[in-house]
């Protein structure tokens, strides 16, 4: 149970996930916008525009297999539970293991009064979360562990990093195994 009193599903088909609230810059509102009618089909309901943006404690890695995609765009999305409300997360292909945006059809921050820096959890379905391997997470250790907030924050670092690990994040993404 976190401080404000919410618990993660106590489901066993769910493992819960553990982050901070953190503001994003705005760039996904425009690309969830292309995608609009189709999310709004999917929750059978308006979605609310952007992102409620979660830095995760620890790197967490999604099943290709098991993503959802809309619109023909290259980001994934996998269903998920935030206080019992039912969710997205997407990932883009440059996205930290990290991250976790979350796609919702009410705006979460007014609904369960977040602010920046809020601890949240996060339950995902067991059976779409991928084994975060050795290297991915000494990768993932090396370039983030003090760096976490940077993917918001310092896109020069954030540039810098992809060109370091383009070539790791273009194998994932093609041997189908994890975003």
């Amino acid at each position: 149970m976190d401080q404000s009193g919410f618990r993660s599903a106590s489901n066993d088909s769910y493992v819960a996930r553990w982050g901070r609230v953190q503001a994003g810059t705005g760039r996904a509102t425009s690309a969830l916008k292309r995608i609009d009618a189709e999310l709004s089909d999917y929750f059978g309901k308006p979605v609310c525009p952007g992102t409620l943006n979660i830095v995760l404690d620890w790197p967490v890695a999604f099943k290709n297999a098991n993503s959802l995609r809309f619109g023909g765009l290259s980001n994934r999305f996998w269903p998920v539970l935030v206080r019992g409300e039912a969710c997205l997360v997407q990932r883009w292909i440059k996205c930290p293991l990290h991250i976790a945006e979350i796609v919702a059809p009410v705006n979460m921050r007014e609904r369960f009064n977040l602010r920046d820096g809020n601890r949240i959890c996060i339950d995902v379905a067991r059976s779409g979360v991928a084994p975060v391997r050795l290297r991915q997470r000494v990768a993932w250790a090396a370039v983030w562990m003090f760096h976490r907030s940077a993917t918001y924050t310092d896109s020069a670092y954030n540039d810098s990093i992809w060109q370091f690990n383009r070539p790791a994040c273009i194998l994932a993404s093609q041997d189908g195994d994890s975003y």
